[in-house]
């Protein structure tokens, strides 16, 4: 709906980054429905390579991967959340969220979630 309005319109639709399925045309190759061109020095086709080496470094030794060449350990539970940002320049990142997700619980919508499901038994 929202790519129909932005055509009649004109406006350029907002870019909220990646989203989830996207990394599906960096791993794998699904011919006409997502596909990353075998073009040796196109910088998505680096990128797939690049995504595809991290997987397979995962499922060989989830406790020493790198992508890009930066090393990054496994989640430790006691410390704050990072996420590796995949990009061309990659880094670890404190957890973006966490700001967000604290101003949602504080609205107290899960406890009335569950207060109502209790509620009805």
């Amino acid at each position: 709906m929202t790519f129909i309005y932005n055509k009649i319109t004109g406006n350029k639709p907002k870019d909220y980054g990646v989203c989830h399925g996207d990394e599906v045309a960096m791993l794998l190759r699904i011919e006409k429905l997502v596909n990353v061109p075998k073009s040796p020095h196109s910088s998505d086709y680096i990128f797939s390579k690049d995504m595809v080496k991290l997987w397979v470094d995962f499922a060989k030794d989830p406790a020493s991967m790198t992508f890009r060449g930066l090393g990054f350990l496994k989640q430790e539970p006691e410390k704050p959340l990072q996420y590796l940002e995949l990009c061309e320049n990659p880094r670890m990142m404190d957890e973006p969220f966490k700001e967000r997700v604290d101003s949602l619980k504080s609205l107290g919508l899960i406890e009335l979630r569950l207060a109502a499901v209790g509620g009805g038994k």
